[in-house]
C-alpha cells in the first residue's frame, strides 16, 4: 500500500524515489554522491567507514551510518574500527555545529544493548542493527532487549530526522 512506500529507502536505482513516493535514498561508501536535485520529500543516508566520508556526509545527507564501530555479529571476522579512528571520529561528532547537526549519525556493526552507552558516549546520535536481532535465537526477545535498554536511558533522546527542502 501506497502508506508504507515512505518507509522505504532504495540503495540503489534512486531514480525510483521520486516517482514511486518512496522514503528516501541511501549512498554506499564511496559510491554514487548526492546528486543537487533530490526528489521531493526524499530523506538521503550514506554509508560511511572512514572519518572523512562521515565529514562529508555532515549537513548533506539527513543520515551517515558510520561502521563497523564493534566486530560485526552478521558479517564475522569484520570491523572494529581502530581505537584511533573512533577516538577522531568522537571528536568529529562531539564538535558539529548546527547544520552538521542537522545529520544524525548512526553507529553500526556489532552493536548490542550492554554497547548501547558506549556508543552515546561516542557521540553517536543512535545505532542501527542486524546481527544482534537476527542472529539471536529469539529475535524477538532481542529486539525488546534493545527496546527496554533504549528506554531505560534517561539521558536518551531520539533523534528525528526530516527531509530538506
Amino acid at each position: 500500500p501506497l502508506r508504507g512506500h515512505g518507509r522505504i529507502f532504495l540503495h540503489s536505482h534512486h531514480a525510483l524515489a521520486g516517482g514511486l513516493r518512496l522514503g528516501g535514498i541511501h549512498f554506499r561508501d564511496g559510491g554514487e554522491t548526492l546528486a543537487s536535485a533530490r526528489p521531493a520529500g526524499c530523506l538521503t543516508s550514506r554509508s560511511c567507514h572512514a572519518v572523512a566520508a562521515v565529514r562529508a556526509a555532515l549537513g548533506r545527507h539527513d543520515a551517515a551510518f558510520f561502521g563497523p564501530v564493534f566486530p560485526s555479529l552478521s558479517k564475522p571476522g569484520y570491523g572494529p574500527a581502530p581505537d584511533s579512528v573512533l577516538a577522531e571520529l568522537r571528536a568529529v561528532l562531539l564538535s558539529r555545529d548546527p547544520a552538521e547537526k542537522r545529520t544524525c549519525v548512526f553507529a553500526i556493526g556489532g552493536v548490542t544493548p550492554a554497547r548501547l552507552g558506549a556508543c552515546q558516549a561516542m557521540g553517536f546520535d543512535g545505532v542501527a542493527v542486524l546481527g544482534a536481532v537476527w542472529g539471536a535465537a529469539d529475535p524477538v526477545a532481542a529486539f525488546h532487549e534493545f527496546f527496554a535498554a533504549c528506554h531505560l536511558r534517561d539521558d536518551a533522546v531520539p533523534p528525528t530526522m526530516e527531509a530538506a527542502t
